[in-house]
């Protein structure tokens, strides 16, 4: 019995450790599994995205596993991904049982691939959808613990009877504990199997058992933790696919994204809008872009080379296309309702520069191109006559003088201005101004063929291009049918106008100079028209043009001068024909010569007339009298300094103002010691400025006086109308009037005339005594002329007052001697 009892106990302590093993063994086989099942989960991601840090950092967490001796992550081929040996990552499996694990698509959930004495090899697919992306490969190493009843026999015989009892006790409490503890695992087992990852089974052994119970814990929290992670990603992912939605749904352009086989993978709604296509983005996914093409708008040849490239990725390993040059290459095509669509193309490539599809950006560019167009338009037309600007007129003249080049043919460039334009502007306002320009380039537009050109620079110019031509008859013909069509009578809204053409005329290649040039040389052509009264049409003349350059370059030197203070004053005394007293004087400008002449204003005056410059010598005169009155008055010789003022200068609208600023820079100054001379044409192009001129002068102080009196158009009216303090008399009729007996009654009827208005009466060109006493019988009342004084330097100034002031009037002096009498 004893033996028996050792036998039994024997046997029932290899059957209860077989047991154990067993359970050991199932529990370490359902860790590995579920351990596996983990990993798989867990590198999903990474394995989609390649992300190969991410894949590792998964696997080192398993490094530090007991019994673990291998872990590693593989793609669909057998590539290594990640491995717990980091030596062995990016190698290929090449025996022959892993490549045929590689092969199944059957396994759905972890499976235990081989289970040898001492290595459990477990493999788990990776999926994604219903496609597997890789595999999880999990080495777990087994510990096998044989009991042989016959040892136990042979070691303890001889107190087997002593300790039956206590054995079968000892057994029986063994294998309740174990089984209670087994019984615990497996039951933490089902609930886990059930999805309760939270469940713990409490730890009561310190032995293998124990262990494998720490294990699992420790399995069960990782396996937590990872499914917190993983729901942590998919609300992220759920986040942004519905951004994604959003973005798309709000966008204005269609976007389209397309995989590496051509098929759709997402859209949105402005996309099939664009398209003309039905349904919603959803019913799109997944489609090739072949049949979407199919179904949309587009013209069967669109896209063709879209659809080609989409179905053929560039190869693998290739440079990828940059998005510059993928981007905006393709002409626009005609989508749904005939709107212009262009299609933008970016590649998709994964980090290691593999296509994974492409992205087609499509967006509506009617209305772009049409602006476009319209601005493309407005730069080179001018938007009131809607005829060719001087940008396209440049453009035009070019191909012109090519195509005279090769035809030998005349091109005539011809400059038009319009000769009473600024009258139809004063008289009938802006509005019908820009009414008659707009009815002359019509009629400029219907008088030319269709070859030629008609162009406006601005204002009342305009530019015409008459190629083709054969010789001179034809181009007069031309030039007379267009002064003659610009000439009739035009009826406007405001009333009826009448205008006459100015033109200049310039031949190529008769004159064989550039675009720029022979513009140049038709508007100083133009400028010659004008001289000659206008309404007419004057060719290039060379002669003439070398004339103009020679003035323009003296008027250039005339700028620098005057910035260079070059210029000077010299001053003419004015006397008081009664009595021979020192009335005021004449500033005349005087401009040195390197030669050390001086020229007089009749050399340069009439060339800037009616340039800016006139207006900043005037303000120049002005200033430098102002400054020599100053000093004069401290000298005890300073009288009333005239100034002469151009028409251009007087009538504008701030004279006053810009004459105001220029006493106030010298405030001790009197402005009675200044006077304006204002030439009588100037008043007659504006007679009611000049009249409101003069009044604000006087009210400040300053006298005005008309100059060359008597060489316009003066009237009574004119008189009566301008409210001057003097008249000057013409020096022209003054130095005839002892000969010629018309003179002498044009000046004594200027004198009645201005005495009638109580105007005081000046005598210019008063060269000799006898001039002077004639004029004193015809009552004028003031004289200026070399019989008084030639024109003199500031310098000499004060030495001619003094002597002039201790001497009588030299027509007075015979006359005062032979009467006995002292000189009035």
């Amino acid at each position: 019995m004893a033996l028996l009892h050792v036998l039994v106990l024997a046997v029932t302590l290899a059957d209860v450790g077989r047991r154990g093993l067993a359970s050991r063994a199932e529990l370490e086989r359902q860790a590995v599994l579920q351990e596996a099942r983990q990993l798989a989960a867990a590198v999903r991601h990474g394995v989609l995205a390649r992300d190969l840090g991410q894949l590792t950092e998964q696997v080192d967490v398993l490094r530090s596993a007991g019994h673990l001796r291998y872990a590693m992550v593989l793609d669909t081929q057998g590539r290594v991904l990640a491995h717990t040996a980091p030596v062995l990552a990016g190698q290929y499996v090449v025996d022959d049982f892993s490549r045929s694990q590689l092969q199944r698509r059957d396994a759905l959930r972890p499976f235990v691939a081989q289970e040898a004495d001492e290595l459990l090899d477990v493999w788990a697919p990776v999926w994604h959808g219903s496609s597997l992306a890789g595999w999880v490969r999990i080495g777990h190493d087994l510990q096998r613990h044989a009991l042989d009843p016959w040892t136990v026999l042979r070691q303890g015989w001889w107190y087997g009877l002593l300790t039956v009892a206590a054995g079968l006790l000892l057994a029986a409490g063994i294998a309740r504990n174990l089984g209670r503890d087994l019984g615990r695992l497996q039951a933490l087992l089902r609930r886990v199997r059930q999805g309760h990852l939270d469940e713990r089974i409490a730890v009561t052994r310190q032995d293998e058992l124990g262990e494998l119970m720490e294990g699992v814990n420790r399995t069960l929290q990782r396996l937590q933790a990872d499914e917190a992670e993983l729901r942590r990603t998919g609300a992220t992912l759920a986040r942004e696919r519905a951004y994604l939605r959003a973005v798309l749904g709000s966008m204005r352009q269609g976007v389209l994204a397309l995989d590496a086989d051509g098929r759709v993978q997402l859209c949105n709604a402005t996309l099939l809008r664009l398209l003309g296509l039905s349904g919603g983005p959803a019913a799109w996914q997944g489609v090739p872009l072949a049949r979407l093409l199919q179904a949309s708008a587009l013209p069967a040849s669109a896209w063709r080379d879209d659809e080609r490239a989409a179905a053929a990725p560039a190869a693998s390993g290739s440079e990828p296309p940059s998005v510059q040059t993928a981007m905006g290459g393709e002409p626009p095509v005609a989508g749904a309702d005939g709107r212009l669509l262009a299609r933008d193309r970016v590649p998709l490539v994964d980090d290691d520069g593999r296509p994974q599809g492409t992205l087609w950006l499509v967006r509506d560019v009617t209305d772009e191109l049409l602006a476009q167009e319209r601005l493309r338009w407005q730069a080179l037309h001018d938007p009131l006559t809607r005829l060719p600007n001087r940008l396209l007129l440049g453009d035009r003249l070019q191909r012109a003088m090519a195509r005279a080049r090769r035809s030998q043919e005349l091109l005539a460039v011809c400059m038009l201005d319009l000769d009473d334009f600024k009258r139809v502007n004063d008289v009938l306002g802006h509005e019908a101004g820009d009414g008659l320009l707009v009815r002359v380039a019509e009629r400029l537009r219907g008088c030319i063929r269709a070859e030629d050109t008609v162009a406006r620079l601005g204002g009342d110019e305009f530019v015409l291009l008459l190629g083709g031509l054969g010789g001179a008859a034809e181009l007069e013909r031309a030039l007379t049918r267009v002064c003659e069509t610009v000439a009739r009578p035009m009826t406007l809204p405001q009333g009826e106008a009448l205008v006459h053409a100015s033109i200049g005329v310039t031949l190529y290649p008769v004159n064989d100079s550039d675009a720029d040039t022979l513009l140049r040389h038709a508007d100083q052509a133009l400028y010659q028209a004008k001289q000659q009264g206008g309404n007419r049409y004057v060719m290039f003349d060379l002669e003439f043009s070398q004339r103009t350059q020679a003035e323009q370059r003296l008027r250039e030197r005339l700028r620098v001068a005057l910035e260079a203070d070059e210029l000077v004053l010299h001053y003419q005394p004015r006397v008081r024909l009664a009595d021979g007293r020192l009335v005021g004087a004449e500033a005349l400008v005087r401009w040195p010569q390197g030669d050390g002449t001086l020229w007089t204003p009749d050399r340069f005056i009439p060339l800037i007339e009616q340039d800016a410059l006139i207006e900043l010598l005037g303000e120049w005169a002005v200033r430098t009298v102002l400054r020599q009155q100053h000093a004069w008055r401290q000298q005890g010789c300073a009288v009333p300094v005239a100034v002469n003022i151009a028409a251009r200068h007087f009538l504008r609208a701030d004279f006053v103002a810009r004459l105001q600023l220029l006493l106030a820079a010298a405030p001790d100054v009197p402005a009675g010691l200044l006077e304006i001379e204002l030439v009588e044409s100037a008043a007659l192009d504006n007679l009611d400025q000049a009249a409101r001129t003069i009044e604000q002068l006087r009210a400040l102080g300053i006298s005005v006086a008309i100059d060359d009196f008597g060489m316009g158009y003066a009237s009574l009216g004119y008189l009566r109308r301008l409210p001057v303090d003097k008249v000057k008399i013409d020096r022209s009729f003054v130095m005839r009037m002892l000969d010629d007996a018309d003179d002498r009654q044009v000046v004594q009827a200027i004198i009645g005339l201005a005495h009638t208005f109580g105007r005081t009466v000046v005598a210019e060109g008063v060269e000799h005594d006898g001039l002077a006493r004639a004029l004193r019988q015809m009552g004028c009342d003031e004289a200026q002329g070399y019989g008084v004084a030639r024109p003199m330097p500031m310098a000499d100034w004060p030495g001619w007052v003094e002597r002039w002031r201790a001497a009588p009037p030299p027509w007075e002096a015979p006359a005062a001697v032979s009467a006995g009498a002292a000189p009035s």
